[in-house]
């Protein structure tokens, strides 16, 4: 992300994006391109009732973040 904001988790799927020294007018335009950003981003969604044992091949798949780049 460009803009100068840095990201915190602020909770289980929440994050917040803090602007240092920067009103909320002048985040707008970066806030949204953050927006639309993980709007286009495809996340791989996990099954409710997976099973808690590893598969040992789990290394073949791509995670979020592998698979969230462009």
């Amino acid at each position: 992300m460009t803009g100068g904001g840095k990201a915190y988790r602020y909770g289980g799927e929440e994050f917040a994006v803090i602007f240092a020294g920067r009103v909320a007018e002048d985040c707008l335009r970066d806030l949204e391109a953050l927006r639309q950003l993980v709007e286009d981003t495809r996340f791989i969604l996990r099954a409710r009732f997976r099973s808690k044992k590893k598969k040992e091949n789990s290394g073949d798949r791509p995670g979020p973040r592998a698979s969230a780049s462009r």
